[in-house]
């Protein structure tokens, strides 16, 4: 959204998809030399970089690479509060309440919902649980609850605006619930809560929308919207 020139959006793609790759490779090689470099205490999974980087590197050089991630985690963290305080300001209190708010207002809103998020996450992360279980819990339900909606929505000219919100709810609710049920029931297959909630939230605003073929679908509420909006 805020690249400068729209030509550009192919190699901007190319390049995250690089940087992904490489990511993600990087870790799973993180992950895989830490379980097998002699004398690595990996009690704790999430201490495996810092424990390689201390018994592999020079201490100025581990002192750097710990710093390094450190300011990649506060990065993204101010970045989410940021993220967190415009959608409840700007989605949900001006767009969806029809709450008019000046600048002034917006902003201590803005800042009163920062302080409120932030110390939300203190007191989740004074809990002690695992910071991989938490990352992990939220991106699967940012998959399993947007994904299917957002793919659908635009590549699919009959889903309802009602189906892609019951799929939202479905995909958020069952990566919650799906752990618990396959504990008690202790299946060995069918365990990752990302893959069946998106295929069971994609399957439920397929079966939802075409069930109900006679309201506006998404992309005709949006094309009326904008109508609106230039016509005004």
């Amino acid at each position: 959204m805020a690249i400068r020139d729209e030509r550009k959006v192919p190699v901007a793609g190319t390049i995250s998809l690089i940087w992904v790759v490489l990511a993600l490779c990087g870790a799973f090689a993180l992950g895989l030399l830490g379980r097998a470099l002699p004398g690595t205490s990996l009690a704790d999974a999430e201490h495996v970089m810092p424990c390689m980087s201390y018994r592999l590197l020079p201490t100025w050089l581990c002192a750097v690479v710990c710093s390094a991630a450190l300011a990649a985690m506060m990065s993204t963290a101010d970045s989410q509060l940021i993220v967190g305080a415009s959608c409840i300001v700007e989605d949900l209190a001006v767009k969806t309440f029809k709450i008019r708010l000046s600048s002034t207002q917006a902003l201590r809103l803005s800042r009163l919902t920062i302080l409120v998020l932030a110390s939300l996450a203190v007191i989740v992360s004074l809990r002690k649980a695992e910071v991989f279980a938490q990352v992990f819990n939220a991106w699967s339900s940012l998959g399993a609850g947007l994904g299917p909606a957002l793919v659908l929505s635009i590549l699919w000219k009959r889903a309802r605006k009602e189906a892609v919100a019951i799929g939202m709810v479905f995909g958020v609710t069952f990566v919650h619930v799906w752990p618990k049920v396959h504990d008690v029931l202790a299946w060995e297959h069918l365990a990752d809560p990302l893959a069946l909630g998106c295929i069971g939230s994609a399957t439920l605003i397929v079966l939802v929308s075409l069930a109900f073929p006679g309201r506006p679908s998404t992309q005709e509420s949006e094309g009326k919207a904008s109508a609106n909006e230039y016509v005004s």
